[in-house]
């Protein structure tokens, strides 16, 4: 967002007209320019910058405030198997303001990227793969909730649903580890201005292909199957109370 979506193919970056190379040096290559945005704030950017101020605000307080309560249950041990669920959603959404939202928000402000070459990296390692744990948690939430609509207790142990979190985390970095070294060993620019730049390659490509099917779309899928089938049970629930 913010000019995240200009061509930095070609390591040029074009002010006021002109079109300036790479210049400087880092080891192993050539140091990439960040482009410089235009320093007029359109109605667009300063309604994006008011947004991602805001999303910060409340998803800061918000899924601080739920992480707090439900990590107080869990060392207490006082937790039921929603409360390790929450906190596996809620630690991801969190980690989101500080390697998402707060870049693009000082990018938009600052008409530039300021924060360095590190925290570029860690902006776009981190773009899908927070998002995917997200999913994954709330798939997991949505089929913990079909499973034990009908009982108290539950039908799953609670190690269960631990083992599942700890898993999504640990798949998640693995599907994302390609990326951390590609990082590193990119010598012409910083990820093209926080933009992994995987279009270079075709087995790269693919790569991202590949990711994006099993680490979003199949979990997003779980989750409609999941809440559907939530939506079916509470429907023939009510049905056989109204014939009794």
């Amino acid at each position: 967002m913010f000019g995240l979506y200009n061509d930095t193919s070609n390591h040029t970056n074009t002010t006021n007209g002109t079109a300036q190379e790479d210049v400087g040096s880092e080891t192993g290559g050539n140091r990439f320019q960040y482009p410089v945005l235009d320093s007029s704030y359109s109605a667009y950017d300063r309604f994006f910058i008011a947004f991602l101020s805001a999303s910060l605000v409340v998803s800061g307080v918000g899924n601080g405030c739920v992480l707090w309560t439900s990590s107080k249950n869990v060392l207490r041990r006082q937790y039921a198997r929603l409360h390790v669920l929450l906190v596996s959603l809620s630690l991801s959404d969190l980690l989101q303001g500080p390697c998402q939202v707060m870049p693009q928000l000082v990018e938009g402000i600052m008409r530039t990227w300021v924060l360095g070459d590190s925290i570029c990296r860690i902006h776009a390692l981190t773009r899908s793969m927070l998002a995917n744990i997200s999913v994954s948690t709330l798939s997991i939430i949505s089929l913990e909730r079909f499973l034990n609509i009908d009982s108290i207790d539950g039908n799953v142990h609670l190690a269960t649903y631990s083992c599942a979190i700890v898993c999504v985390w640990v798949l998640q970095a693995v599907l994302a580890a390609p990326l951390a070294v590609w990082n590193v060993l990119a010598t012409y620019g910083p990820l093209q201005r926080c933009r992994i730049p995987f279009s270079v390659l075709q087995d790269a490509q693919d790569y991202t292909v590949i990711v994006r099917v099993l680490a979003f779309f199949l979990p997003l899928g779980v989750l409609w199957v999941g809440n559907l089938g939530v939506i079916y049970k509470l429907r023939r629930t009510d049905r056989k109370a109204s014939t009794h």
